[in-house]
């Protein structure tokens, strides 16, 4: 089933490099949570057929994973005008941000 482009867009997951890596999850691992929270079909998670997939290295105390969700599903898509989403991943009550 294909999905319609106007579904195309960017969303960075924004987490803690400390809570992550305690947490002991790999990037993409916090994809594939992400896209099950999200509601994208089971088959998707783990092989990111439909999706981009841009890791930030944890070098810094906040790390980001950017995802171009969809966009393969329209060969005319411009990744420059995708509509764009902000998440910040938590991993548990203590875990915020300044």
């Amino acid at each position: 089933m294909s999905t319609p482009a106007a579904d195309a867009k960017r969303v960075f997951l924004r987490a803690r490099t400390s809570s992550a890596d305690q947490a002991g999850l790999q990037d993409h691992e916090l994809v594939d949570l992400f896209l099950t929270k999200a509601g994208s079909d089971k088959k998707d998670t783990g092989q990111h057929t439909q999706h981009f997939v841009h890791n930030q290295p944890r070098d810094y105390e906040h790390f980001h994973i950017i995802l171009d969700m969809n966009y393969r599903q329209d060969p005319d898509a411009n990744v420059k005008e995708l509509v764009h989403e902000v998440y910040r991943i938590c991993f548990n009550d203590h875990d915020t941000e300044p």
